[in-house]
């Protein structure tokens, strides 16, 4: 069986340590930036205040201010003035807050098949057999329908899967650039 994707090594151990996202989240910040100059502590605080601004329970939320403020050696006073800033930022308006519209099995399904297509070895084979399986269920939504003619267009004018240039062709959503 093929793999399906890479899975970020990080994450597989968070998942193995069974650690929590926002402390995932406090790894992977601390990794790609430097606590220990001024420009690696902005870009961290920059990342990690908004998310910690959305967390509602005050305990959970006092805990992780703590935290940044220890992983940036800088006072939870001032950490907690930066999170008030970011709050006052990024409001959180009504039209935020609507709920997406309940979406069928069948429409999740199609959504999650062609991502395996998509990210599967070759997605070329995994298109073909998908189409030869399911044939006569394939696809009731218009924009996965969509979806599939363009991809199965593109392997008409290209043997690789090439995610750039596909990207681009659903970009521009027009079949004569698959050339």
């Amino acid at each position: 069986m093929r793999q399906l994707g890479k899975i970020p090594l990080g994450f597989k151990m968070a998942i193995r340590k069974d650690m929590g996202v926002y402390d995932y989240l406090f790894e992977q910040a601390r990794a790609r930036f430097d606590a220990t100059t001024i420009e690696g502590k902005k870009e961290i605080a920059d990342e990690l205040l908004p998310v910690i601004s959305g967390i509602t329970n005050a305990i959970v939320k006092e805990h992780y201010l703590r935290k940044l403020s220890s992983l940036l050696n800088t006072s939870y006073e001032s950490i907690a003035k930066e999170l008030e800033k970011t709050q006052k930022r990024t409001p959180i308006l009504p039209q935020m807050l609507k709920v997406q519209p309940k979406r069928s099995r069948e429409e999740i399904l199609e959504e999650y098949l062609i991502s395996l297509i998509i990210q599967f070895d070759d997605p070329h084979l995994a298109l073909e057999k998908a189409n030869t399986i399911l044939a006569d269920v394939f696809s009731k939504e218009k924009a996965y329908q969509k979806l599939l003619d363009i991809l199965t267009n593109y392997f008409q004018y290209n043997e690789r899967f090439d995610s750039r240039k596909f990207e681009q062709l659903l970009t521009r959503g027009v079949a004569f650039y698959l050339q």
